[in-house]
């Protein structure tokens, strides 16, 4: 059971904080978004495209979790696969955040470079 409950909160998340900002509804802030290098708070520009590729990110994670949770809950009763299906969500989620940190860092790189900021 700990599976299946483990890997939905975890896909709701990534759903709920990755779709304000593939929208661009986050402004600049120092709390919620992508905050992965200091180019991203010298234009508008870059943190609205850097985040919305990090919540992209977050949409697919959230996708990849939601079919994990589906078979964990197949699975119920079965103890060692929800175990199975508990790691397999934790290390979705945290390989899953850290390409898209790097992703996401390069990308407000590149933009600062491009702008003439870097």
């Amino acid at each position: 059971m700990i599976g299946f409950v483990i890997s939905l909160i975890l896909a709701i998340s990534s759903l709920l904080l990755g779709i304000p900002l593939i929208f661009r509804k986050v402004k600049p802030n120092h709390f919620y978004g992508f905050r992965v290098s200091k180019f991203i708070f010298k234009s508008d520009d870059i943190w609205y495209e850097v985040n919305a590729k990090g919540g992209m990110h977050l949409i697919i994670i959230g996708g990849v979790l939601i079919v994990i949770a589906s078979l964990a809950l197949v699975y119920i009763n079965d103890n060692i696969l929800q175990g199975i299906f508990l790691f397999i969500t934790l290390l979705i989620e945290a390989l899953g955040l850290i390409l898209s940190l790097i992703i996401t860092y390069n990308l407000a790189h590149r933009l600062a470079k491009e702008k003439g900021l870097k």
